[in-house]
Protein backbone atom coordinates (compact mmCIF):
# COMPACT_ATOMS: atom_id res chain seq x y z
CA UNK A 1 0.00 0.00 0.00
CA UNK A 2 1.21 3.58 -0.68
CA UNK A 3 1.82 6.20 1.69
CA UNK A 4 1.64 9.85 1.23
CA UNK A 5 3.33 12.03 4.00
CA UNK A 6 2.48 15.70 3.58
CA UNK A 7 4.49 18.43 5.46
CA UNK A 8 4.69 22.04 6.06
CA UNK A 9 7.51 23.20 4.09
CA UNK A 10 8.96 25.02 7.03
CA UNK A 11 8.01 21.86 9.46
CA UNK A 12 9.79 18.77 8.60
CA UNK A 13 9.72 17.32 11.69
CA UNK A 14 6.81 15.79 11.46
CA UNK A 15 3.89 15.05 8.83
CA UNK A 16 0.77 17.17 9.51
CA UNK A 17 -1.25 14.59 7.03
CA UNK A 18 -0.60 10.69 6.58
CA UNK A 19 -2.87 9.95 3.46
CA UNK A 20 -3.75 5.70 3.18
CA UNK A 21 -6.54 5.28 0.62
CA UNK A 22 -5.38 5.07 -2.95
CA UNK A 23 -7.82 7.33 -4.08
CA UNK A 24 -7.20 10.05 -1.73
CA UNK A 25 -3.56 9.60 -2.36
CA UNK A 26 -4.48 10.05 -6.00
CA UNK A 27 -6.43 13.18 -5.93
CA UNK A 28 -3.64 15.45 -3.44
CA UNK A 29 -1.03 14.26 -5.86
CA UNK A 30 -3.15 15.29 -8.78
CA UNK A 31 -3.92 18.56 -7.41
CA UNK A 32 -0.33 19.23 -7.21
CA UNK A 33 0.56 17.94 -10.58
CA UNK A 34 1.80 14.58 -9.90
CA UNK A 35 -0.15 11.52 -11.77
CA UNK A 36 0.50 8.27 -9.69
CA UNK A 37 -1.02 4.80 -11.47
CA UNK A 38 -0.58 1.79 -10.96
CA UNK A 39 0.25 -0.81 -13.60
CA UNK A 40 0.98 -4.51 -13.46
CA UNK A 41 5.40 -5.50 -13.47
CA UNK A 42 6.62 -8.51 -14.70
CA UNK A 43 7.89 -11.25 -12.02
CA UNK A 44 10.87 -12.25 -11.58
CA UNK A 45 12.96 -9.53 -11.02
CA UNK A 46 15.35 -9.32 -8.04
CA UNK A 47 16.91 -6.41 -6.20
CA UNK A 48 20.59 -6.17 -7.57
CA UNK A 49 19.96 -8.07 -10.31
CA UNK A 50 23.05 -6.61 -13.28
CA UNK A 51 20.91 -4.62 -15.21
CA UNK A 52 21.62 -5.55 -18.40
CA UNK A 53 19.54 -9.06 -17.02
CA UNK A 54 17.26 -6.86 -16.15
CA UNK A 55 16.84 -4.82 -19.59
CA UNK A 56 16.79 -8.54 -21.54
CA UNK A 57 14.07 -9.41 -19.30
CA UNK A 58 12.09 -6.42 -19.33
CA UNK A 59 12.58 -5.93 -23.36
CA UNK A 60 8.92 -6.09 -24.88
CA UNK A 61 7.74 -3.97 -21.68
CA UNK A 62 10.05 -1.34 -22.33
CA UNK A 63 9.00 -0.94 -25.65
CA UNK A 64 5.12 -0.39 -24.04
CA UNK A 65 6.25 1.48 -21.27
CA UNK A 66 8.09 4.07 -23.24
CA UNK A 67 5.62 3.95 -26.39
CA UNK A 68 3.03 5.48 -23.17
CA UNK A 69 5.10 8.54 -22.96
CA UNK A 70 6.45 9.30 -26.23
CA UNK A 71 7.87 12.85 -24.64
CA UNK A 72 9.87 10.66 -22.88
CA UNK A 73 13.11 8.86 -24.84
CA UNK A 74 15.11 8.19 -22.26
CA UNK A 75 15.63 5.59 -19.55
CA UNK A 76 17.38 5.14 -16.72
CA UNK A 77 17.23 1.93 -14.87
CA UNK A 78 18.44 1.32 -10.55
CA UNK A 79 19.31 -2.29 -9.10
CA UNK A 80 20.20 -2.03 -5.66
CA UNK A 81 20.67 -4.62 -3.02
CA UNK A 82 22.40 -4.07 0.51
CA UNK A 83 24.17 -7.14 2.08
CA UNK A 84 22.57 -7.87 5.14
CA UNK A 85 25.31 -6.17 7.92
CA UNK A 86 26.98 -3.92 5.82
CA UNK A 87 26.33 -0.09 4.73
CA UNK A 88 25.49 -0.24 0.95
CA UNK A 89 27.60 0.90 -1.38
CA UNK A 90 24.58 1.12 -4.15
CA UNK A 91 22.61 3.92 -3.44
CA UNK A 92 20.92 6.49 -5.56
CA UNK A 93 21.98 10.33 -5.69
CA UNK A 94 22.02 11.99 -2.13
CA UNK A 95 20.95 15.57 -4.09
CA UNK A 96 17.65 16.91 -4.80
CA UNK A 97 17.13 16.80 -8.55
CA UNK A 98 14.55 19.22 -10.97
CA UNK A 99 12.47 18.27 -13.79
CA UNK A 100 13.17 20.35 -16.99
CA UNK A 101 10.00 18.27 -18.62
CA UNK A 102 7.63 15.65 -17.80
CA UNK A 103 9.83 12.85 -15.63
CA UNK A 104 8.05 9.61 -15.00
CA UNK A 105 9.73 6.97 -11.81
CA UNK A 106 8.45 3.30 -11.61
CA UNK A 107 8.93 1.01 -8.93
CA UNK A 108 9.57 -2.58 -10.45
CA UNK A 109 10.25 -3.99 -7.36
CA UNK A 110 11.11 -3.05 -3.49
CA UNK A 111 10.30 0.15 -2.51
CA UNK A 112 11.15 4.06 -2.58
CA UNK A 113 10.10 7.38 -1.16
CA UNK A 114 9.82 10.36 -3.82
CA UNK A 115 9.65 13.88 -1.66
CA UNK A 116 9.09 16.59 -3.90
CA UNK A 117 8.10 20.50 -3.08
CA UNK A 118 4.18 21.74 -3.87
CA UNK A 119 3.42 25.50 -3.14
CA UNK A 120 3.56 25.75 0.77
CA UNK A 121 4.02 22.15 1.56
CA UNK A 122 6.29 19.16 0.99
CA UNK A 123 4.82 15.40 0.03
CA UNK A 124 6.63 12.42 0.46
CA UNK A 125 5.11 9.32 -1.52
CA UNK A 126 6.27 5.95 -0.36
CA UNK A 127 6.40 3.70 -3.56
CA UNK A 128 5.75 0.32 -3.94
CA UNK A 129 5.88 -2.20 -6.63
CA UNK A 130 3.98 -0.78 -9.82
CA UNK A 131 3.53 2.01 -8.81
CA UNK A 132 4.27 4.99 -11.83
CA UNK A 133 4.58 8.38 -10.51
CA UNK A 134 4.69 11.36 -13.16
CA UNK A 135 6.55 14.43 -12.55
CA UNK A 136 5.26 17.99 -13.98
CA UNK A 137 8.54 20.19 -15.11
CA UNK A 138 10.20 21.75 -13.18
CA UNK A 139 9.33 19.71 -10.38
CA UNK A 140 12.13 19.66 -7.51
CA UNK A 141 12.23 16.21 -6.29
CA UNK A 142 14.77 13.71 -4.00
CA UNK A 143 14.60 9.76 -4.61
CA UNK A 144 15.64 7.55 -1.60
CA UNK A 145 15.78 4.00 -1.04
CA UNK A 146 16.79 3.59 2.42
CA UNK A 147 20.12 2.88 4.12
CA UNK A 148 19.56 -1.59 3.14
CA UNK A 149 17.91 -0.89 -0.54
CA UNK A 150 15.87 -3.65 -2.58
CA UNK A 151 14.87 -1.83 -5.72
CA UNK A 152 14.30 -2.07 -9.18
CA UNK A 153 13.09 1.43 -10.63
CA UNK A 154 13.13 3.15 -13.67
CA UNK A 155 13.24 6.54 -14.40
CA UNK A 156 12.12 7.92 -18.06
CA UNK A 157 12.48 11.59 -19.21
CA UNK A 158 13.79 13.48 -22.08
CA UNK A 159 17.28 13.48 -23.51
CA UNK A 160 17.16 17.05 -24.37
CA UNK A 161 16.16 18.03 -20.81
CA UNK A 162 17.73 15.95 -18.70
CA UNK A 163 17.49 16.50 -14.91
CA UNK A 164 19.58 19.04 -13.08
CA UNK A 165 20.65 19.13 -9.70
CA UNK A 166 19.23 21.44 -7.14
CA UNK A 167 21.45 23.94 -5.83
CA UNK A 168 19.44 24.18 -2.70
CA UNK A 169 18.81 20.76 0.07
CA UNK A 170 15.21 21.99 1.60
CA UNK A 171 13.89 18.48 0.78
CA UNK A 172 16.72 16.33 2.32
CA UNK A 173 16.28 17.97 5.42
CA UNK A 174 12.84 15.64 6.02
CA UNK A 175 12.46 11.98 6.78
CA UNK A 176 13.65 9.68 4.26
CA UNK A 177 12.44 5.95 3.63
CA UNK A 178 12.61 3.71 6.56
CA UNK A 179 13.97 0.35 6.41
Amino acid sequence: MSLLYVYHAQHPEQPYKVLTHHDDIVSTLQRAGLTLTRRSVPAGLKAGQPLESLQQALQQPLREWQADYPACDALEMFSLAACPGEESVAKLPHAERVTSKTCVYAVLQGRALLTCASDDDVLAIELERGDWLQLPADCTHWLDAGEQPELVALQLNTSQAPLNYSDTHDLLRFAGLHD
